[in-house]
């Protein structure tokens, strides 16, 4: 752990490098604030988020990003909407504040929206659609090849075909 002012080491410990880093980061902060005393605010990355970590610092002042495969995250992302966000001072960046109790501690977290971000991310959708939809051309015309049997079959065969393309649908032209 370093001081803000010069990163001056201020507490080491020297582990075992198979060592889980979710596992030792609440006992290493606990440890250091029985030895130092100091008024810290504590800034880790998202190891530290487990609730047997939460419980252990609960009377610190911390900082940490949430797993994005945490639950409660994943509800909060899919159910943030567009107008939740409070553009800051940086441009081309937003926040949505909100309160959780995850691992049994009162929480304030924020969501950070990034213009930058949501662009990289609809291109590698677009990019990942456009894959999507020539594998669906190509299996289509693989299945209007096939010969049937009788008139209700080809569309029994559409019709689990569609069912199975994630983001497409089939569409008939008469």
């Amino acid at each position: 752990m370093w001081s803000g002012d010069g990163d001056i080491p201020l507490y080491l410990r020297v582990a075992d490098g198979n060592e889980v880093d979710s596992a030792m980061f609440g006992t290493l902060m606990a440890d250091f604030h029985k030895q130092s005393q100091i008024y810290a605010l504590f800034v880790a990355d998202a190891a530290l988020y487990t609730e047997d970590n939460l419980q252990m610092i609960v009377s610190f002042r911390w900082v940490s990003r949430v797993p994005g495969s945490l639950t409660a995250a994943k509800e909060l992302l899919e159910k943030n909407s567009i107008d939740a966000f409070v553009p800051i001072k940086m441009p081309g960046y937003g926040i949505a504040p909100c309160c959780n109790d995850s691992g049994g501690v009162r929480q304030r977290w924020l969501v950070i929206e990034s213009e930058a971000r949501k662009e990289s991310d609809l291109k590698q959708l677009e990019k990942c659609l456009t894959k999507k939809y020539t594998q669906a051309q190509s299996q289509l015309r693989k299945l209007c090849q096939q010969e049937f049997a009788c008139a209700e079959d080809p569309f029994n065969a559409a019709k689990l075909f569609e069912s199975q393309l994630p983001f497409h649908q089939l569409a008939c032209k008469y």
